[in-house]
């Protein structure tokens, strides 16, 4: 090719880039007048059956967001109703395993006021109290205390 047809396919090139520009540019005005307008802006141009488009679009428009919204919140309310039902579940297992443990110590205190206690420590009827982390400890003088066990004695 000739430097004359280069620069004349250039300029011909360098012509449809300005085209599509302006129209580019064209459309991005009516694309913004149509968003201020949407906002409640720039209204003053529109006639009756503009105004009226307008706000067909707008309708149209809400109905999908109210619709959206709704099926946000029935979808919030459904897992915090699950959220509810796993703490209600968790609570019953608190108030079973209490239920549990109250009658457990209703059971040792029964036991414990069964057995008596006798002043002989280490006896089979005494309560025999064995703890590993006080091995390490000195007892206090009133404490009878064998060689393999640690006896307490109550009274």
């Amino acid at each position: 090719m000739s430097k004359l047809s280069n620069f004349t396919h250039y300029k011909y090139l360098i012509g449809i880039e300005c085209r599509k520009s302006a129209m580019l540019s064209k459309e991005l005005a009516e694309k913004a007048l149509e968003l201020r307008q949407m906002k409640g802006q720039d209204l003053q141009g529109l006639d009756i059956k503009g105004l009226d488009k307008l706000e067909a679009i707008l309708d149209s428009g809400l109905v999908e967001v109210v619709k959206t919204k709704g099926e946000r919140m029935l979808k919030e309310i459904s897992t915090l109703k699950k959220k509810v039902m796993k703490l209600n579940l968790y609570e019953a297992q608190l108030l079973e395993e209490n239920a549990h443990l109250k009658q457990q110590l209703a059971m040792m205190d029964t036991s414990i006021g069964q057995m008596g206690i006798h002043d002989q420590c280490c006896d089979h009827h005494s309560l025999e109290l064995t703890i590993s982390s006080l091995s390490s400890r000195v007892p206090p003088q009133n404490y009878h205390i064998s060689s393999s066990d640690t006896c307490l004695k109550l009274g």
